[in-house]
């Protein structure tokens, strides 16, 4: 029989959960800190305050100073793409576009650093911030792009997008006047002007989606433990009641707030709003939330999404929804029955080391570039700000050339890279 080595973590500020007293969704404060801990392999074996004890010491086979940083549970992310994250990477970065002449300029500049690429793909332009009147790009708009290749540009949704006449005429569809272009084609809906001529404009429809999660719920088991729904953004006092009845997992995305509520406001009856985004509200109805990021769609960073949480920055959004920091770190830390999310004996051993105390500073320092340090897994360390280069915030997406969110694209890869 073997035993597992020892590693001692001291010198640190080791978050600490009060114990749990009621139900799961209920926020957890902070208990203070530790000050030092042990690991046995993938898992927490002991940890304490003030002096090591001789024997703990004695015990252990590596010794790691944290130099008074803090560390906090392994972070977690409910809902996140992957292979998207790396196929945006090759793509024209189209976030943040402020008017069409900024859309022009990207496309142009990615055309020029790639000229074999034989299509140009794009992701991330939002029609609320491309123009005054706020209207969504056309095939014109394309058109006047002074390149030949065909141009596929992605919603920041992935759900929506706008292409060019190059395109459509690759694709093998007639730009021309037609009375099919006002029936549904498989699959989405094709926008077409007052002639009947394709703006460009390529919206997914949610028939396919939809019957592909009854066509799961009629295959599947029965009795599933815990349901989960995704997003959770425009919900109403039924459903919310309906979701702590039923044990329903809210995965919530805290960064959607920043980025939709205030359109959301614009668009929603009065009435829906008292329920959009309202995580404080489901969470005292007892529903268990996790926090994700849905990247690429926003940044897969985990403390963004804890300061969205904390800091509900849209305008006409209810602060009385938001989160202080320990319940902004409940969402992406516990939750995982007795296994992860805690500093404690025999949970896994998944920590992070920041260099700032989040508690002491009120959490002002979630945003700073050098926040992060070190990341443990299960034990092993897999990222140290001393030996690579520092995780910007929001942190960098990685290519990784697989499928993306909604399946594989039937085009080309934007990059011959």
């Amino acid at each position: 029989m073997t035993t597992e080595a020892t590693t001692l973590y001291e010198n640190g500020k080791v978050w600490q959960w009060m114990p749990r007293t009621g139900r799961p969704s209920e926020p957890r404060d902070f208990a203070g800190y530790a000050s030092w801990f042990t690991t046995s392999g993938e898992t927490i074996s002991a940890v304490g305050h003030g002096a090591v004890p001789q024997d703990v010491r004695a015990l252990a086979a590596t010794v790691v100073d944290l130099q008074g940083h803090a560390v906090l549970p392994g972070l977690q992310d409910s809902h996140i793409h992957l292979y998207h994250m790396g196929e945006v990477a090759h793509y024209v970065d189209l976030r943040g576009t402020s008017s069409f002449d900024d859309l022009t300029a990207r496309v142009m500049a990615h055309a020029a650093k790639f000229p074999l690429a034989d299509w140009l793909v794009g992701f991330g332009w939002e029609q609320d911030k491309l123009s005054s009147c706020a209207r969504y790009p056309s095939r014109a708009d394309l058109d006047a792009i002074p390149v030949s290749r065909p141009i596929y540009l992605w919603r920041t949704c992935f759900h929506i997008a706008v292409v060019n006449s190059k395109a459509l005429v690759v694709a093998g569809l007639d730009i021309s006047p037609h009375p099919a272009w006002t029936q549904p084609v498989a699959g989405g809906v094709v926008d077409v002007d007052g002639d009947g001529v394709p703006t460009g404009i390529l919206r997914e429809s949610v028939t396919p989606a939809a019957a592909q999660v009854l066509a799961a719920m009629a295959t599947v088991e029965g009795g599933i433990d815990r349901p989960l729904l995704t997003h959770c953004q425009i919900l109403g006092p039924d459903l919310v009641e309906k979701m702590a009845a039923l044990n329903i997992v809210a995965n919530i995305q805290p960064s959607f707030v920043v980025t939709d509520a205030a359109f959301a406001a614009k668009r929603l009856p009065p009435a829906l709003l008292p329920y959009s985004y309202c995580w404080q509200k489901i969470t005292r109805a007892g529903v268990v939330c996790a926090g994700g990021s849905d990247a690429p769609i926003e940044t897969s960073n985990p403390f963004q999404g804890m300061y969205d949480a904390m800091h509900r920055r849209a305008p006409l959004d209810d602060p009385r929804e938001c989160f202080a920091f320990p319940h902004a770190l409940q969402l992406y830390t516990l939750n995982e029955e007795a296994r992860l999310g805690e500093l404690a004996p025999g949970f896994q051993a998944d920590f992070v080391v920041v260099k700032y105390d989040l508690v002491a500073n009120d959490a002002s320092k979630l945003l700073a570039n050098d926040l992060l340090q070190r990341v443990f897994v299960q034990g092993i360390e897999r990222y140290n700000a001393t030996t690579r280069p520092p995780v910007s915030s929001p942190l960098a997406i990685q290519a990784s050339g697989l499928p993306g969110k909604n399946g594989q694209i039937r085009i080309c890869r934007c990059c011959r890279v």
